[in-house]
């Protein structure tokens, strides 16, 4: 479940990392067991104006309320000469207290094989699954249990050129699908593939220049619900001493579809700063302009500009205390051509969040947090506050 306010990724995203993993490290498994308990009081993010929820959601619907997550999973990490196989596994049951019809199940897991084919060439493949039930804050009107499957195929390669360039390039197959009726429509599948070149430093700073297009389709198949976008981005990894470190990209996207008030065509970027000036505190910054869209709407995708901060200080070697401050503007679009709730729609979004974080042994971690989150919206339905606390404990075997 996500607690602090949802940023999307960037539209219809892909995954084609499968960088090579040290062989040094050896094999390793582990195995974690964790329970989460949490207060939510908007669990429907609805606007403080909706006050009968029996008549709107159902006779037993109630506006806040107490989950408990248990989940386990395990990591594995194999290796055999030159080849590197990991694994990620998680399973979780989410039990409410009062809106028990949204009861349900989720998890993820992820398989990766890396290889290096002499001194020049490495790649890998792999694929992952997630299940999670849908964020209500991006539906209207929509109170049921949709949960959420999505798949990825993904594999790249990287062939060494010289003694500071590279060329790499990947493929990526993604399918999203909803387990609501209703919101079918919304079921998007991807194909994708990048190429670029990439220079590295002696200090192993890295400038990367990206080309990637994916083509999607939408559930019914039809001309005006498929899609193609193309992306040029270059992309810096720098290091400045031990302190600092500056990950940034920037370039150009254009989203084109036959759809109605579907395309889009301009600037990306996203500037992340990682600073520690002292050896128990640390400050994150990070500033972007990209085209995203939310998993339970992938149709209604939009332009996010924004920016956040995230100071950390740790007093002590098991305990730790961080903050994130959000501000999102969202100017919305639609792929859809019924585009009901999205025409003109534009959201401000601020979040914060406090978490302590204590590890009493090696094996166990405890985390307290409490995040407030508000969204502002030129459509009604989709204004709301929300306060949530929670606590969880994880145990590494």
């Amino acid at each position: 479940m996500c607690i602090v306010a949802c940023v999307a990724q960037s539209a219809h995203a892909v995954e084609t990392d499968t960088a090579m993993v040290d062989p040094n490290v050896g094999n390793t498994f582990t195995v974690h067991v964790a329970d989460q308990f949490l207060y939510d009081d908007n669990l429907f993010r609805l606007p403080n104006y909706y006050i009968d929820l029996a008549r709107l959601i159902g006779p037993t619907a109630v506006r806040q309320d107490h989950i408990d997550t248990i989940s386990t999973g395990a990591d594995g990490l194999w290796t055999l000469g030159s080849h590197v196989v990991a694994l990620d596994l998680l399973a979780d049951y989410n039990h409410y207290s009062h809106n028990t019809d949204l009861d349900n199940s989720g998890g993820s897991g992820k398989l990766t094989w890396n290889f290096q084919a002499g001194p020049i060439l490495t790649g890998g493949a792999g694929a992952s699954f997630s299940r999670s039930l849908a964020n209500f804050s991006n539906t209207v009107l929509l109170f049921t249990d949709d949960e959420i499957d999505q798949t990825q195929y993904f594999g790249s390669l990287q062939l060494r050129t010289g003694l500071h360039w590279n060329l790499i390039g990947g493929l990526n197959y993604a399918d999203s699908t909803h387990s609501a009726f209703i919101e079918r429509f919304d079921d998007l599948s991807t194909r994708s593939g990048n190429f670029g070149a990439q220079y590295v430093s002696l200090l192993n700073n890295t400038i990367t220049g990206v080309y990637q297009y994916t083509q999607g389709i939408f559930a019914d198949g039809g001309p005006e619900r498929r899609f193609r976008d193309s992306t040029e981005t270059v992309k810096l990894d720098y290091t400045f001493g031990a302190d600092t470190l500056l990950d940034a990209s920037a370039g150009h996207q254009s989203h084109d579809s036959t759809a109605a008030y579907s395309s889009f065509g301009g600037s990306i970027w996203d500037v992340k700063l990682q600073w520690h000036p002292a050896p128990k505190t640390g400050l994150g910054v990070e500033v972007w302009r990209r085209l995203t869209a939310y998993a339970e709407a992938q149709s209604d995708y939009f332009v996010a500009r924004g920016y956040s901060l995230s100071p950390t200080w740790q007093p002590r070697e098991k305990i730790k205390l961080s903050l994130v401050f959000l501000w999102d503007k969202h100017q919305f679009f639609s792929s859809y051509d019924v585009p009901i709730t999205t025409i003109q729609r534009r959201d401000d979004i601020n979040s914060q969040q406090l978490m302590l974080t204590y590890s009493p042994r090696k094996v166990v971690t405890m985390n307290l947090s409490y995040t407030f989150q508000k969204r502002v919206s030129d459509i009604a339905e989709f204004t709301y506050d929300d306060r949530l606390a929670a606590v969880s404990v994880t145990v590494n075997f």
